[in-house]
């Protein structure tokens, strides 16, 4: 029987090695309920390489990256954990204006688990037949039996409109939406047992912040930012379909809704009450990307008026834009 000294040292070992893997941090919290047993396994991914269009692909050979892979193999062996390899994928991604340069990234999946059985269960179900599968995933990722219940019968019925079964998290009361333990609600809530199976995402929620409390805040400070960023979001796409409907009698003078549009989404990140309730970092992250677009905007003015591209191009580009913007 493991004494109170020997369970908190395991502890802050799990917690020190679980953060040197090149995991993101919702992997981490998955892989340390699976130690804890709340879980009965997970699917991580372990980055090999990430770029950003801006930046040079990064080199590194095959051999380090082999060097990245077996370091979290012994990781996971260290902590007793058990593993099956997955598939190595790669993903890109370009800039709407740089077509011709690309972003990406490179992972190693892994399935991993208490038991072995469990991971090779996950591995043979993991991305297959989700309206066979979908009970033994979400027994194998704690998820409450009454939300996987739900969610088996909006698949089952093919409903496009998953709301006869679920709720969405945007449909919550916004005292439950505001609570920091929604930042472990990882699964899809029934539409008649929701409060019970948030009982969960409590249980997740003050797991993860007893053992790992840096990690808690920063799952905790991006769910926040989330739900700031979504008001904007909102904003964003109401007025994006005012313009559409605008820009058919604006002649010449289409550009003035675009204009006015950076204006009040600055006005409105600017407001005092946005900026105590978003992270500085939220905060930097959208006026980085504000700048970004209101840079893009005045070059392609400039274009216009040179006659460098046309208003069809514009409108076309400005659009994609504001889609991605926050």
């Amino acid at each position: 029987m493991k004494t109170k000294i020997e369970s908190s040292e395991n502890e802050k070992r799990l917690v020190e090695t679980i953060e040197k893997i090149p995991i993101d941090d919702g992997n981490k919290v998955d892989l340390i309920l699976v130690w804890q047993e709340l879980k009965q396994a997970t699917e991580t991914e372990v980055n090999l390489i990430r770029w950003n269009p801006d930046e040079k692909l990064p080199q590194i050979t095959e051999e380090q990256k082999q060097i990245i892979i077996n370091n979290a193999e012994s990781t996971f062996s260290s902590l007793g954990l058990s593993f099956i390899k997955g598939k190595r994928s790669e993903s890109s991604y370009k800039y709407v204006d740089k077509p011709q340069k690309t972003g990406g990234a490179e992972n190693q999946l892994f399935y991993v688990a208490k038991k072995e059985k469990d991971a090779k269960i996950l591995s043979e179900i993991w991305q297959i037949n989700e309206n066979k599968n979908a009970g033994k995933l979400g027994r194998l990722f704690g998820f409450p039996e009454s939300a996987t219940k739900a969610y088996k019968k909006v698949l089952k019925e093919e409903l496009e409109n998953s709301e006869k079964h679920l709720i969405n998290q945007g449909n919550l009361p916004k005292d439950i939406q505001q609570e920091d333990f929604m930042a472990f609600a990882q699964f899809r809530l029934s539409k008649n047992h929701w409060q019970k199976e948030l009982e969960t995402s409590k249980k997740w929620a003050k797991e993860i912040k007893r053992l790992d409390p840096l990690l808690y805040e920063r799952v905790v400070r991006d769910h926040h930012d989330i739900l700031q960023l979504e008001t904007i979001r909102k904003f964003i796409n109401t007025s994006f379909l005012k313009i559409e409907k605008e820009l058919p009698n604006l002649k010449n003078n289409w550009l003035t809704p675009f204009n006015k549009l950076i204006n009040d989404i600055m006005a409105k990140i600017n407001n005092p009450d946005f900026k105590t309730s978003i992270s500085s970092y939220g905060y930097e992250e959208i006026l980085k990307n504000i700048e970004n677009f209101k840079n893009r905007f005045t070059t392609l003015q400039q274009e216009y008026q040179n006659k460098k591209i046309i208003p069809e191009n514009i409108k076309k580009e400005l659009f994609s834009r504001l889609r991605i913007l926050i």
